[in-house]
C-alpha cells in the first residue's frame, strides 16, 4: 500500500490518473509474488503448479486477446460486441481444454453441480 501511495503521490501530479494506475500495477507485481513466497515459505505450497496454472492462463489470454483485435478495437457495433464477447470467451476455453488446464470432467461436474443448484426441489408429499 505504501508503495502504491508513495507512487501515486510522485506521478499522479505530473501524469494524471494514469499515473495511479501506475501505482497500482507496480503495487500488485510485487504484491503477489511477495505473498506466493511466503504462501511457499510457510505453507509448503507448491510453486511449479500455480506456474504451470499461470502460463496456460496466459496462453488462453493471449488466444482471447488475439480474438478480440481480429474482431476490432475501435468503432465496434453491437454485432461487433457480441461477435467479440462469444468468439473471445470460446477461444479462451477452448484453449484451456487443449493445454488441460481444465477437463471434460471438471465441465461436467460443473454443469451438474449447476443443474442440481436450480433445480426445483420435489414438492410433492
Amino acid at each position: 500500500m505504501l508503495i502504491n501511495l508513495g507512487i501515486d503521490l510522485v506521478l499522479i501530479p505530473r501524469i494524471g490518473i494514469v499515473g495511479g494506475a501506475i501505482g497500482t500495477d507496480v503495487a500488485y507485481a510485487l504484491y503477489v509474488p511477495a505473498h506466493l513466497w511466503i504462501c511457499n515459505r510457510l505453507l509448503g505450497l507448491e510453486l511449479r503448479p500455480v506456474g504451470l496454472a499461470f502460463a496456460r492462463s496466459m496462453i488462453a489470454a493471449g488466444g482471447m486477446a488475439a480474438v478480440l483485435v481480429a474482431v476490432g478495437t475501435e468503432s465496434l457495433s453491437p454485432v461487433d460486441w457480441i461477435l467479440g464477447l462469444v468468439a473471445g470467451t470460446a477461444a479462451f476455453a477452448v484453449i484451456l481444454l487443449l493445454t488441460r488446464e481444465v477437463t471434460w470432467a471438471e465441465l461436467l461436474a460443473l454443469r451438474e453441480a449447476i443443474g442440481q443448484r436450480f433445480r426445483r426441489p420435489d414438492t410433492r408429499g
